[in-house]
């Protein structure tokens, strides 16, 4: 009998969850970091500490295959490639710009970043950093989702200025118009098949599975309703009730469809924002906003692992640099067991100090002091002596 490609996305899930139980090398790879100013890297158990780049500010991202590095400098945007750490300009923007990288488009040289506009909106770019041209995506109001790969992207036409319209999510080809995928908002949508371009996403009690090139649609009931989910990680699920101000707040729940069990991972909370989650889909980073009406202000941000039902708290943190500012997907170890993430110390939301920490093993481990910006990565010549 021929399955749909929706079932072969969820036999797929299902698979990687029970690869992810197996073997994982005791945190391998390198961690790269900003200290100083500087570009500098480090193996996970704090041996081989050692500048890459002098000079360099902010968030690196790592390509794919990790031997090429992309950061940005006073609205400019440089790479890193070869032994030799070779730094070269491939982008100059404007003194007002506020430059924010993306993710890397994996089958081909390139990568996503976009500009934030004074209204909230963001444009969209992807730049070739072979040839340095920059293809123009279009202007959103809310952060596309891009597939693992980058081939493919979800988002949706909302516009705040017009709250009458009813907003649509659409998928397909970054820059492009795409298929119509269903009425509604981006965080609706809880993630990408690994291996096929099919989205899933959650309206009211139901988890959907679209796939963009045959349009197969699959239906996944759930028990409940009223509810947001955040993460699907066959066969975890984790949602929150969507309660009212004058409700108790209901916590972050963890449901196994199979089991029919329900157990609570995060308690005393009402809203949480899903903000990175590694490949296998096991572990998440949820961001917990201090005020409700206030998404990208202060607040916490959580570690939880699905397999044991597990959270740690990390560290105070504010909403715009986890969500919109910093992609923490690649603060994840090479096997997806570990984190990497920056404990702060905050003074009305200015950070203040700011430490390298690991979780994921059986206690957390500070790595390095008054460092910022860390990215897990597999190692490579970009980042050899």
């Amino acid at each position: 009998m021929k399955r749909s490609p929706i079932c072969l996305f969820l036999i797929l899930i299902m698979v990687s969850f029970t690869l992810s139980r197996g073997f994982c090398s005791d945190m391998p790879g390198r961690i790269l970091y900003e200290k100083d100013g500087a570009l500098c890297s480090i193996q996970p158990d704090g041996r081989g500490n050692k500048v890459i780049v002098p000079d360099a500010r902010g968030p690196v991202l790592p390509s794919p295959d990790g031997t090429r590095l992309a950061f940005v400098r006073d609205n400019q945007i440089f790479l890193v490639s070869g032994p030799e750490h070779t730094v070269s300009l491939l982008y100059q923007g404007q003194d007002d710009d506020g430059i924010f990288l993306m993710d890397w488009k994996t089958k081909s040289r390139g990568f996503f970043f976009r500009k934030f506009l004074d209204d909230g909106s963001q444009k969209i770019f992807l730049i070739n950093d072979e040839e340095g041209l920059i293809k123009d995506l279009g202007l959103y109001h809310e952060t596309p989702v891009l597939s693992h790969q980058g081939d493919f992207w979800v988002y949706s036409d909302y516009n705040p200025e017009d709250p009458d319209k009813k907003s649509e999510v659409w998928g397909g080809e970054p820059g492009e118009k795409g298929v119509y995928v269903f009425h509604g908002r981006v965080s609706q949508v809880l993630g990408w098949d690994k291996n096929s371009p099919a989205v899933m996403y959650f309206i009211n009690d139901k988890i959907y599975g679209f796939e963009l090139v045959s349009r197969a649609r699959q239906i996944f009931n759930l028990p409940f309703d009223d509810v947001t989910v955040i993460a699907f990680g066959y066969p975890s699920i984790l949602y929150f009730k969507n309660l009212s101000d004058e409700d108790e707040a209901g916590g972050l729940k963890l449901y196994d469809p199979e089991r029919r069990e329900q157990e609570d991972v995060i308690d005393g909370k009402k809203l949480f924002l899903r903000v990175a989650s590694n490949k296998e889909d096991t572990r998440h980073i949820v961001f917990v906003p201090q005020r409700n009406n206030d998404p990208l202000g202060e607040g916490d941000l959580y570690f939880v692992n699905t397999s044991d039902a597990t959270s740690t708290k990390l560290t105070k943190d504010i909403g715009r640099r986890v969500l919109l500012e910093n992609n923490l997907s690649h603060n994840f170890s090479p096997c997806g067991k570990y984190f990497v993430y920056e404990k702060l110390r905050l003074r009305f939301s200015n950070i203040k100090r700011s430490e390298l920490w690991i979780v994921g093993g059986e206690k957390e481990t500070k790595l390095i002091d008054r460092a910022g910006h860390p990215v897990w990565i597999e190692d490579s010549e970009a980042t050899q002596e």
